[in-house]
């Protein structure tokens, strides 16, 4: 199929055929670092009876898990969406003010705060006294648990938005470098790293499983790892859109997710079993005997069989990126629309919490982060572009929202600079992207080869 163009700029009409057009990231995955004020909520932890969870309203919250209650909230000086994770009566939870928090399970008071020297998305892990926690600032800090004093720090090389682990006596955190590194828990020594093909951003811990370590890479595939050398096992490509999902195991069945709303169940040695596509990014996967339980980012939180099919779905009012847990019969869950939920195992809801504001954190759009390459011919190029007028071989349309500026070189004595804002909307038939009508305000590039 061709897409056919017709620009005032001095161009002829050209088309475009839909196997020519790939899409390319346009830069390193930023969109978290850059969730908006609001009252939306992306990670909750429940335990000992109680729901805790960040919100884009800077509070830490702490509620009733029965009658929905508030029981305690905690300010902090920025959004928070970090997981808080709750250890010997005490909830951890890092913020976007650039700290992390040590706060009294029971009466919501802070016990202390440690500053690192960036945003905090991800949440901690333990080991023994020791908690520890990665940073924006590309440091992996371990902190006394009880005290809050820094016992050492590890510096990779890029921003850390990935959830580490503890095995052993190893700590595994992953960072937007591409590496998975493996440090001594005590000491914060490297064992070994294993590099990606881009970064890595999770959330939710790499699964360890036998001695082999399961996360993804935004270079689109699935990684099975060695905990002992860091050889690799085997890879999985994922879509277009790579993925932060971390795979759950069920009865020798992996079951995964990606940004472009697949979910994929793999045997164990990464062969593809069935794949089935949502309406929008899926981020995290809970398994029960009932079944596979997720939210998306259309707005809805699903129920599937063991084969994929779907059983039920619950519609709320904007994505959620939470895990959904059964517990007592009942579903928990946060969502993007400000509200924290409890269904019943039917998907009915039985009650909901509302955060201090009901206006939703803005978040870029998963499509902002690509652009759409088309490569074409010499002929082709040079057939749509008058010889008379340009003299470059490389044409760059702006289709960006944010009106970057394209450059056209003449063959007059200067460079002439035009602006051009328009949008190609490309069909579903064509370019199967997952909606309808996919509109990519991203730039679309050509390049003669």
């Amino acid at each position: 199929m061709d897409f056919n163009f017709d620009l005032d700029s001095g161009f002829g009409s050209f088309s475009v055929e839909a196997e020519n057009i790939e899409l390319k990231k346009t830069g390193k995955m930023e969109r978290v670092w850059k969730i908006g004020e609001g009252g939306s909520i992306l990670f909750t932890e429940k335990k000992n009876g109680k729901i805790f969870f960040g919100a884009g309203d800077g509070y830490i919250y702490c509620v009733d898990m029965i009658s929905g209650e508030t029981l305690w909230k905690f300010r902090t000086n920025a959004q928070c969406f970090a997981k808080p994770e709750v250890r010997d009566g005490k909830v951890y939870a890092g913020s976007f003010d650039n700290r992390f928090y040590c706060i009294d399970e029971v009466t919501g008071s802070l016990i202390w705060s440690f500053e690192t020297g960036d945003k905090i998305f991800c949440s901690a892990c333990f080991w023994k006294d020791y908690v520890y926690v990665g940073s924006r600032d590309s440091y992996f800090y371990c902190l006394d648990s009880e005290t809050g004093n820094e016992v050492w720090r590890f510096k990779t090389g890029d921003h850390i938005g990935a959830m580490p682990t503890t095995h052993k006596d190893s700590v595994l955190v992953s960072s937007y470098d591409g590496n998975m590194y493996r440090l001594n828990a005590k000491t914060g020594q490297e064992t070994w790293r294993f590099k990606t093909g881009a970064e890595i951003h999770t959330g939710r811990p790499p699964l360890v499983h036998d001695d082999v370590i399961y996360f993804p890479s935004h270079d689109n595939y699935l990684y099975a790892v060695r905990f002992d050398d860091g050889k690799e096992v085997w890879r999985y490509k994922s879509g277009k859109y790579a993925s932060h999902s971390i795979p759950r195991i069920w009865n020798d069945v992996m079951y995964w997710s990606d940004r472009e709303g697949y979910i994929i169940a793999l045997t164990m040695k990464g062969r593809e079993l069935w794949k089935k596509k949502v309406g929008g990014f899926v981020t995290k996967i809970m398994v029960y005997e009932s079944g596979l339980y997720f939210g998306s980012e259309d707005g809805n939180l699903y129920h599937f069989d063991f084969s994929g099919n779907e059983i039920w779905r619950f519609k709320i009012s904007g994505g959620t990126y939470d895990e959904p847990e059964i517990i007592k019969g009942k579903i928990y869950f946060g969502s993007m629309d400000c509200h924290l939920y409890c269904l019943d195992v039917e998907g009915n809801e039985l009650w909901r919490f509302t955060t201090s504001t009901e206006s939703m954190s803005p978040i870029i759009p998963v499509d902002k982060e690509y652009e759409a390459v088309v490569k074409k011919s010499a002929e082709s190029i040079e057939s749509a572009v008058s010889e008379d007028k340009y003299s470059g071989r490389t044409q760059t349309i702006n289709l960006s929202d944010y009106g970057e500026k394209s450059e056209y070189v003449t063959k007059s004595e200067y460079a002439h600079k035009s602006e051009y804002t328009t949008d190609l909307v490309l069909f579903d038939e064509a370019m199967n992207f997952g909606s309808p009508i996919f509109q990519l305000n991203t730039r679309l590039s050509y390049y003669n080869i």
